[in-house]
């Protein structure tokens, strides 16, 4: 999505997605902890621009996505980096989000939802959100925006876009509709 910053679950702490970093403010203590991703000094080109974040049910944990494809776990208190889902220029993910149980992580890229176990950061199945064609859309129009799970966690709804709304189930990652 085009938001610049996301709360945590919990609305204690607000993260601020900028070129090459992230900024994470605790609400209640006014504190700040900076989270680089790259050199800002290597030119506009050259440092990962953050294009995702997602907090984790538990407020603990903040997930990235980068222009770099770079999909990272950080610690919310410290700003330390967790686990890496991805490096990779094809994941470069456009839309994240956590399983309300904090289990799994989806993310969004051009033609493909990628599913992770959080604890293992094992990919599971990868979805294909093909646009009717075999290639991957070019078109502004068709890019995924958004990515929701329900509240049981079976069903992923991903947005687009162009408004268009698709449902997918979690197990099989097929289309519902």
């Amino acid at each position: 999505g085009a938001e610049k910053l996301t709360f945590s679950p919990d609305g204690k702490t607000v993260a601020f997605r900028g070129p090459g970093e992230i900024r994470l403010w605790n609400t209640e203590t006014g504190g700040e902890v900076a989270i680089p991703l790259g050199d800002l000094s290597a030119g506009f080109r050259n440092i990962p621009w953050v294009w995702a974040l997602a907090f984790s049910p538990d407020s603990k944990r903040l997930v990235s996505g980068t222009s770099k494809g770079e999909i990272q776990m950080w610690d919310v208190a410290t700003g330390a980096a967790l686990v890496a889902f991805a490096k990779s220029k094809v994941l470069r993910a456009r839309a994240l989000a956590f399983s309300p149980d904090g289990a799994l992580l989806a993310a969004g890229t051009q033609d493909h939802i990628h599913l992770w176990e959080v604890d293992t950061a094992n990919e599971l199945l990868p979805i294909s959100i093909g646009h009717g064609q075999d290639k991957p859309s070019t078109d502004s129009a068709e890019l995924l925006e958004l990515l929701v799970f329900s509240p049981d966690g079976e069903v992923l709804v991903s947005g687009f876009y162009n408004g268009t709304i698709q449902l997918w189930d979690v197990k099989t990652g097929e289309k519902i509709a």
